[in-house]
């Protein structure tokens, strides 16, 4: 009878053990995934910054074009004579 006891919390003990290592194991390796996903979110955050900017650079480049084609145009009224109509 002792024997089978002992058996029975042998494997018992085994089975709790190897559980908590499972479980250890487990929360390491989903630590380690939180962790990385900590680290994607602030990629994508400084890629957004880095998005916003270009994106108000692009809106000022865009400004600008505009206000050199403006300039350009009137130079153009101003030193270019003005095209006959085209004869049929």
């Amino acid at each position: 009878m002792s024997d089978t006891r002992a058996l029975i919390l042998t494997i018992i003990g085994t089975g709790l053990a190897v559980t908590t290592i499972v479980i250890t194991v487990l929360s390491m390796q989903i630590a380690a995934v939180n962790t990385r996903i900590d680290d994607l979110r602030v990629d994508v955050r400084d890629l957004r910054a880095d998005h916003v900017r270009f994106d108000e650079r692009l809106d000022a480049l865009e400004v600008a074009v505009g206000k050199l084609d403006q300039r350009v145009a009137t130079l153009e009224r101003i030193l270019l004579p003005a095209r006959e109509p085209a004869s049929d």
